[in-house]
C-alpha cells in the first residue's frame, strides 16, 4: 500500500483514504457539539449522528487534498507525492472518540488554506493580495478555536523569511484584523449581543475535550517519534546541497510546525484546557515525516511502523 502511494498517481491515495475513513465509522463519536451553546457549533446539535460523520470526513478528506495540492506544486519534493495527504488523515483519526467533526479538524482546515497562501509567497513578487488571505484564514481558525491564535504571526515569519522589506505587505495582517473586527461588530449588533461573546468564545476550550488514549499516544509517539528524527536528519542533508528556494519553503515548514507546537503549550498553560491542541500539528508534521518515506534507506521498516501503527489504532478503536 505504501509503495503505490509513492507513484505521482492520485487514484490509491482516494482510495485508501476512503477505507480508512470507512473502517472507522462504526466507533466513531459524533456528538462533540452536542454539550455548547455557543456560536454556529449549537447548530450541529440538530444535525443526525451519520451527517455530522459524513461532513467530518469531507473535511478531513479536502483538507488531505490541499495538502497533497500544496506539497505538489512546491519545491518540497521532486515529483509529485501523495502520503501527506494520506497521513493527515490517518494522524486526525488517531482516536476516534474525539469524532471527525471536531473544532480542531475545522480549525486545520483554515490554517492549511493560509499555509497555501504563504508558500506562493516568493521573493520578486509583491504578495499583499496572499498576505491579507492567508490573515483572514487565520483568524477563521481562531475563531473556530482560541488557541490557533499564535499562527497568526506566520504571515509576518514568511514576510521574513522570504521577501525584502516592504513595509505595506507587513500591514496586511492589521488590515485584515481590522476587516475582521469590522464583521464582528457587526454581528454583535446585529444579535443584539455584549462583549459577554468574548468570554464565551475563550470558554470555548473548555467544551471540546480531547480524549486521549494512552496505549493509542503511545503507538502515535513511536511512529512521530522515529519519522521525524530520521526525517530531520534527511532535511538537514538536503538542505546544503538544495536551491535558495527550498531552503525557504522548509524555513516556513519549521517555524508552521514550532508554532504549533507552542500552540498546545498555549492551549494547556495559558487558557488551562482540558483539551490538547495535539490536532493543530499533524498539518505540518504530515509533510515533515514524509521525507523519510520518500528519500530514506530501509524503507520496508519505515514501512512497517506506519502500517503497525494503524493496526494498533483500529484494534484499540474496536477492541477497547
Amino acid at each position: 500500500m505504501i509503495a503505490a502511494l509513492r507513484s505521482s498517481h492520485p487514484f490509491f491515495f482516494s482510495v485508501s483514504s476512503f477505507l480508512l475513513l470507512l473502517a472507522l465509522f462504526p466507533v466513531f463519536n459524533n456528538e462533540n457539539f452536542s454539550s455548547t451553546h455557543l456560536g454556529p457549533y449549537y447548530l450541529m446539535h440538530f444535525i443526525p449522528g451519520y451527517l455530522k460523520y459524513l461532513i467530518g470526513a469531507f473535511v478531513l478528506f479536502y483538507s488531505s487534498l490541499l495538502i497533497n495540492r500544496i506539497v505538489n506544486q512546491s519545491v518540497l519534493f521532486n515529483r509529485n507525492f501523495y502520503l501527506p495527504g494520506l497521513f493527515y488523515i490517518s494522524l486526525m483519526l488517531f482516536f476516534p472518540a474525539n469524532g471527525t467533526l471536531h473544532p480542531m479538524a475545522i480549525s486545520n482546515l483554515f490554517s492549511i488554506l493560509c499555509f497555501g497562501h504563504l508558500i506562493q509567497v516568493y521573493r520578486n513578487e509583491s504578495c499583499k493580495n496572499h498576505i491579507f488571505k492567508a490573515c483572514c484564514w487565520t483568524l477563521l481558525a481562531v475563531f473556530c478555536f482560541p488557541s490557533y491564535c499564535v499562527l497568526f504571526i506566520l504571515p509576518w515569519i514568511s514576510l521574513l523569511i522570504i521577501r525584502p522589506f516592504v513595509w505595506k505587505e507587513y500591514l496586511m495582517p492589521i488590515l485584515s484584523l481590522l476587516f475582521f473586527g469590522i464583521y464582528l461588530i457587526a454581528y454583535l449588533l446585529f444579535f443584539d449581543s455584549t462583549l459577554n461573546v468574548f468570554n464565551d468564545w475563550l470558554s470555548s476550550l473548555l467544551f471540546y475535550s480531547v480524549k486521549i488514549d494512552v496505549r493509542t499516544m503511545g503507538a502515535l509517539g513511536v511512529l512521530v517519534f522515529v519519522t521525524l528524527s530520521i526525517s530531520f536528519k534527511i532535511i538537514f542533508f538536503i538542505y546544503g546541497r538544495s536551491t535558495n528556494r527550498f531552503k525557504k519553503v522548509i524555513k516556513l515548514l519549521l517555524v508552521y510546525f514550532v508554532l504549533c507546537v507552542l500552540q498546545v503549550g498555549l492551549s494547556v498553560f495559558i487558557f488551562k484546557s482540558n483539551s490538547l491542541s495535539i490536532y493543530g500539528a499533524f498539518v505540518p508534521l504530515s509533510v515533515l515525516i514524509s521525507f523519510v518515506f520518500m528519500h530514506g534507506k530501509k524503507l520496508w521498516i519505515i514501512d512497517s511502523l506506519f502500517i503497525v501503527y494503524l493496526l494498533s489504532s483500529f484494534i484499540i478503536a474496536y477492541l477497547g
